[in-house]
């Protein structure tokens, strides 16, 4: 889908669900793809998102792809588990987040 934005057409991003272990390859592509970025969009859902919250869904972006990381009851030694982790704590990656509580 094209929507036009400051005057030029542009595309959709393509969206990838990526969940755990059986979807090791899905792990993979998400890694590669976010590889490089130095800056990506990020969103959360889940339940009373906060300290004593739950993340359901991580939502991972690039200009051209989107990555949603279902960790919902997801063990934290799961494949998307651990590649949110590293994303989300390396300092060298400007993450855009918007309405962050």
């Amino acid at each position: 889908m094209a929507r036009l934005r400051g005057g030029t057409a542009q595309t959709s991003p393509t969206v990838t669900l990526v969940k755990g272990t059986h979807h090791g390859g899905d792990v993979s592509r998400c890694r590669e793809a976010l590889s490089g970025h130095r800056v990506l969009a990020l969103d959360c859902e889940g339940v009373n998102l906060g300290r004593q919250g739950e993340i359901s869904l991580i939502q991972i972006s690039t200009p051209s792809e989107c990555f949603l990381l279902d960790v919902l009851d997801t063990p934290r030694n799961e494949p998307v588990v651990e590649l949110a982790k590293e994303i989300l704590e390396d300092d060298n990656i400007c993450k855009i987040v918007h309405d962050c509580r």
